[in-house]
């Protein structure tokens, strides 16, 4: 789940909430290898138990 937060320098930065048994550089390497705009790149990766399924 990408989530923004706010940002002194940009105005907001996209985090990624990565539930699960995952490597985070792996994911973090098959990203920036993506068609993503720059822009909307996860400046973090944080491992969680679980993420909250709100339907």
């Amino acid at each position: 789940m990408a989530v923004a937060i706010p940002d002194s320098a940009k105005g907001e930065q996209v985090i990624l909430l990565v539930a699960g048994e995952i490597d985070l550089a792996e994911l973090n390497s098959k990203v920036l290898k993506s068609d993503i705009n720059p822009l909307m790149l996860p400046k973090q990766y944080l491992a969680v138990e679980a993420i909250a399924n709100l339907v």
